[in-house]
């Protein structure tokens, strides 16, 4: 084997003449035509170590372009693997934007029917449909709970806000359904007391203050991973 990796397979011709070049120097010595014979064995010579030279270089040049193709296809796979996985992190936190937005909503829902509830015992309204309404959101916001503890660790912030928030809308939903009850019992037409209304005004705006401390959570979970 040569340096450059090559078997050296041009060498062995260049070697077979100069001997038989110094053969026939040596047969000319007799038949006085060494001159001849030595400029014939000179330029076959100069001929083998030209071609020789010319096939090394155009080894180490193939050798080279062949380097510079699997370095650009190394590079192309990289850019493409670069690429698919920035497209995967935008798909997943499109997902988890979704699903926060989810969880907002389901607070929401259960806001909103707590506030319905609330109004109607302040005025004395006996409709069903508001204690059933405010019941099944607050069912609801309890699920979504559960699925943020899947999505997200027990420690992890954005968890913790939201168990927070579903915890608050909890006690006020306890308070409402005490409120219900006693007015239930009495069956006298009246109102929740002004200590009622008080506390549950009390709760709604914990419960909001805690919403607002997931949604901080939320946002700066968001922005990330973005």
């Amino acid at each position: 084997m040569t340096e450059d990796g090559g078997d050296g397979g041009g060498l062995v011709p260049a070697l077979v003449i100069v001997v038989a070049g110094g053969a026939a120097a040596a047969g000319a010595t007799q038949t006085n035509q060494t001159g001849a014979i030595l400029a014939f064995t000179g330029a076959i010579l100069v001929a083998i170590i030209a071609a020789y030279t010319a096939n090394r270089r155009q080894t180490k040049a193939l050798r080279a372009q062949d380097q510079r193709q699997r370095e650009a296809l190394q590079a192309e796979q990289a850019r493409l693997e670069t690429r698919l996985g920035h497209e995967r992190r935008l798909q997943d936190v499109e997902h988890l934007r979704q699903f926060l937005d989810e969880a907002a909503e389901a607070f929401e829902t259960a806001f909103e029917a707590h506030v319905d509830l609330f109004s109607a015992l302040s005025t004395g309204a006996r409709n069903v449909e508001y204690y059933k309404g405010a019941v099944e959101a607050s069912v609801g916001l309890t699920v979504m709970a559960r699925r943020v503890g899947l999505r997200f660790a027990r420690d992890h912030r954005v968890y913790l806000r939201y168990e927070e928030t579903k915890d608050a809308m909890g006690a006020q939903m306890t308070h409402l359904s005490e409120a219900v009850q006693r007015l239930r019992a009495a069956d006298s037409g009246e109102v929740i007391s002004e200590g009622e209304r008080k506390r549950g005004e009390e709760m709604s705006t914990l419960a909001q203050s805690k919403f607002q401390e997931f949604a901080d959570a939320a946002r700066g979970e968001v922005g990330a991973r973005a």
